[in-house]
């Protein structure tokens, strides 16, 4: 228990933090609207006055955008966009950083990119930049000389002549149109008539208009943008699973649904996720065809699958030792594996042209981090965000726990625990839906047919090795740092951060040129953030940190839609975490440190912040603060992975945990929470009172 006077001051110090801000995306949206409408405001009074008529391109300008029927710039002008550009009157450097900023768009809204370019200028400049997977390459040069105007001319007849290849544009995939209505109902959804944030979204600026303008510019009828239909892989695959293989030749062709995950990277693994059903031919369409009674002729898919497109890098542990290979062969349990996996080339020989083993000159072979593109297709399931009952979250921490033991017995670190890495197992389809979908794909009623059940073996699990690692024969020992430096750091003012922790003598087994901090910031581990190597105690903190950041992430489950898109929307963390989650400028030692003072000082700040600020879903309604019984789950998780020193009410990290030990006390404690009572009772929650531990709630 902590002294009052010391509670009440945390209380108030987490209730007055200040809202997050979020970014105004629209703001040059409208910028470049409103320049038109001033345009076309001094058309007008050029006409009502003794003036000479404007010129007819304003006129002709302020037409088409009332008339036709084209992209709105606020959502869909990107996602056409062949080649984005900067120019600026003598700053080069600045015209390259706004036109990497453009290049980021378009990949954000161009998933089929392999890899994206941009034209920057000046007014005695002209360059090309070109990023891909390995890194970004740029050409810039003078174009007053005569060589200039010789590659101004080679560059622009190559930018005419370019085929959709050469633009960047992913030869395996094929696209469709899509289009939607500007405006839903009567709701505008941009300028200044932009409604007001629902409660799980972040706020939004509205855009700065004249008061005392009556221009009115009517919003076009329509979007159109066009989307990837289908996808289609020529290679043999690697197959995983004991299912018959795909055939030696020919081609797998996927119909996509919709797009999972993207994060837009221009650079690095660039992961895309799509939602995809696997064309059915010969045999196996006809034994489906006599099965479902769907017509001989008909079109047959079946799904869903989730097909990852991403860039492994070569000399990555995961890579060279193919550990996916390892974990297939040991038969990991709750780990949810590809079936098959395609490896079409590395981006040094694919994308730059080069040949094997060769290097582009000026660089050495060190200075590479050649990758190389993958495919792999696995049963669709659900991420930990669709949840839909409080027992069934639990059992996809539970589910995630045992991933961690079974992969610590294969001999494996899985590297990289986050929210998006948790699946959930069941594959609960709406009531209203059929086991065949009939769905018009080209102009032509197609089949959609489910496949059969993949059983994780537990109510979740992990997926994704990617980053994973076999476990180092010898890891080194942390320094255990002394419990005062933790209050030394929380009695720092808030614009010191937290000095860095020791780094670790590097790990023989690794290689040196290699970064060995893995996994997505949020989640990542206090000694992986502070400089230590990664271990099976990493991967169970991740998850702790995955059971923390859910509070305030994901409220009342959403509708069960299954497979289609999900709609959950995270919404902005508290302050106090974003000091240790997001950290925007600050290295990875000082967030280790933040996340430290945060996690394991006396005052629990962590704590606090949990009863005050989790998620309506997770509260008490009758004291609007975090439900006991969450409280205790969260707090048995938290006692397994630190532990008290001495008589200091600090924590450090607990050496003896376990994944078998922290499962089996968090099983026990889940079962007793759901034993107990229904936590959406709170009739029933009285009688967890008087089972705390370690603390009230």
């Amino acid at each position: 228990m902590l002294p009052q006077k010391v509670e009440d001051s945390l209380i108030t110090e987490i209730l007055e933090e200040a809202p997050s801000a979020s970014d105004d995306t629209r703001e040059g949206v409208e910028s470049a609207t409103g320049q038109l409408e001033v345009l076309r405001a001094l058309g007008d009074t050029l006409k009502s006055g003794n003036h000479s008529p404007p010129p007819p391109w304003i006129d002709n300008a302020a037409r088409e955008y009332m008339e036709h029927t084209f992209l709105d710039l606020s959502r869909v002008c990107f996602p056409n966009i062949v080649l984005p550009g900067e120019c600026k009157q003598t700053d080069m450097m600045a015209s390259v950083v706004q036109c990497i900023g453009h290049m980021c768009q378009q990949r954000r809204t161009q998933p089929w990119l392999r890899f994206g370019l941009g034209l920057v200028a000046t007014k005695d400049q002209l360059g090309l930049l070109r990023a891909d997977a390995m890194g970004l390459e740029e050409c810039i040069f003078k174009k007053n000389t005569g060589r200039g105007i010789i590659e101004t001319v080679r560059l622009a007849l190559g930018i005419m002549l370019a085929t959709e290849p050469e633009q960047g544009v992913h030869p395996s995939v094929g696209f469709r149109e899509k289009e939607i209505p500007s405006v839903v109902g009567s709701a505008v959804t941009t300028g200044s008539d932009l409604p007001e944030s629902s409660r799980d979204e972040p706020p939004r600026k509205r855009s700065r208009t004249d008061a005392g303008s009556s221009v009115s510019i009517p919003r076009p009828a329509k979007y159109r943008y066009k989307e990837v239909n289908f996808i289609t892989l020529d290679h043999q695959p690697r197959t995983f699973s004991r299912d018959p293989p795909l055939p030696a030749k020919g081609r797998t062709r996927y119909y996509v649904k919709y797009l999972l995950q993207d994060h837009g990277s221009l650079v690095g693994r660039c992961t895309r996720i799509w939602c995809v059903y696997r064309e059915v031919l010969g045999a196996d369409k006809s034994k489906l065809t006599t099965l479902h009674n769907i017509p001989a002729t008909t079109p047959v898919y079946i799904g869903p699958y989730a097909l990852k497109f991403y860039y492994a890098d070569v000399r990555s542990e995961a890579y060279k030792h193919d550990i996916l290979g390892v974990a297939v062969e040991k038969k990991v349990k709750h780990v949810l594996l590809p079936t098959q996996a395609w490896y079409t080339g590395r981006v040094l020989e694919t994308l730059r042209g080069l040949k094997s083993g060769e290097v582009p000159k000026g660089l050495k072979k060190t200075d590479l981090k050649d990758r190389e593109e993958i495919m792999m297709i696995s049963p669709f399931k659900r991420t930990l965000a669709q949840f839909a009952t409080a027992g069934e979250f639990y059992g996809a921490l539970i589910g995630a726990l045992k991933g961690i033991q079974s992969l610590e017995k294969a001999g494996i670190i899985h590297g990289d625990i986050s929210m998006g890495n948790i699946v959930l197992n069941s594959e609960d389809y709406p009531a209203s839906q059929p086991a065949v979908n009939y769905i018009n794909v080209d102009g032509t009623l197609a089949a959609f047919v489910r496949r059969d059940f993949v059983d994780l073996g537990a109510d979740g699990g992990l997926h994704d090795l990617d980053m994973a690692a076999f476990i180092p024969a010898n890891v080194p020992i942390e320094p255990r740092e002394p419990i005062s430096k933790l209050r030394e750091a929380v009695a720092r003012p808030r614009s010191m951060p937290p000095p860095p922790a020791p780094l670790l003598p590097p790990n023989p087994e690794r290689s040196s040129n290699l970064a060995f901090r893995t996994g997505t910031t949020p989640f990542m581990s206090i000694p992986v953030l502070t400089g230590g190597h990664n271990s099976v105690y990493d991967d169970m903190q991740s998850l702790f940190f995955v059971h923390y950041l859910s509070l305030f992430s994901f409220d009342t489950p959403a509708p069960n839609c299954y497979p289609e898109a999900p709609t959950t929307r995270i919404p902005p963390w508290p302050a106090k975490c974003n000091e240790w989650a997001v950290g925007q400028g600050m290295k990875m030692s000082h967030l280790g440190g933040s996340k430290k003072v945060f996690f394991q000082h006396e005052r629990n700040p962590w704590s606090m912040t949990a009863k005050l600020k989790c998620l309506e879903f997770w509260k008490d309604k009758n004291t609007g603060r975090l439900d006991a019984g969450h409280y205790l789950v969260l707090k048995v998780f938290w006692d397994e992975l630190w532990e008290y020193v001495g008589d200091d009410d600090a924590r450090v990290r607990r050496w003896t945990a376990t994944p078998s030990n922290v499962l089996e006390n968090l099983e026990n404690a889940v079962e007793y929470v759901m034993k107990t009572g229904d936590l959406d009772d709170h009739a029933s929650r009285a009688s967890l009172s008087s089972h705390r531990l370690n603390g009230d709630v």
